[in-house]
């Protein structure tokens, strides 16, 4: 008697896809005499397993899982609690990550989207114009007007020259 442990070659991944619409399914072998009980959860949500194989003489057993992706499972956990001899437990757990290739959602560190930042660059740059062009036309270096009755120094030079000649 003894159990339950991981053994075998099947785990639960890292993480599973949440893409909607498509099924997530693991699976995970434990070894344990007698037979480990073990319940499968999403969030804090109990959902269906199955056992798929079992090598009795072994004591290994290869319990599984499969339940259809919902956008409200992302961020969430499958995991898996087995107790089995004198209530010992095994457990184990792997995060459901959003698909990326999927749009909406909040956004996570998925960042701006290339026409969005494309966009504001866009805006930035005709704002520094305008704000250019209201600079240069109050300081009367465009529209024709001088804002200032000071002469430039070419118009003095001349002024000078033509006082000379006299």
């Amino acid at each position: 008697p003894g159990g339950p442990s991981k053994c075998g070659d099947k785990d639960l991944p890292k993480n599973f896809t949440c893409s909607k619409g498509d099924e997530i399914s693991g699976s995970v072998t434990l070894c344990g005499k007698p037979r480990p009980n073990l319940s499968w959860m999403i969030g804090d949500q109990s959902i269906n397993g199955t056992i798929d194989s079992t090598k009795a003489d072994q004591h290994q057993y290869t319990y599984s899982f499969k339940h259809n992706a919902t956008s409200e499972m992302c961020g969430k956990s499958v995991s898996y609690q087995a107790t089995g001899f004198q209530n010992n437990e095994v457990s184990g757990s792997a995060l459901i990550i959003k698909d990326k290739s999927e749009g909406g959602g909040d956004g996570g560190s998925e960042g701006l989207s290339g026409g969005a930042i494309a966009g504001i660059i866009i805006g930035i740059l005709v704002l520094v114009v305008l704000v250019a062009l209201v600079v240069l036309y109050r300081l009367g270096k465009i529209g024709g007007v001088a804002a200032t009755s000071e002469k430039s120094p070419n118009e003095q030079t001349a002024m000078k020259n033509e006082n000379q000649k006299v």
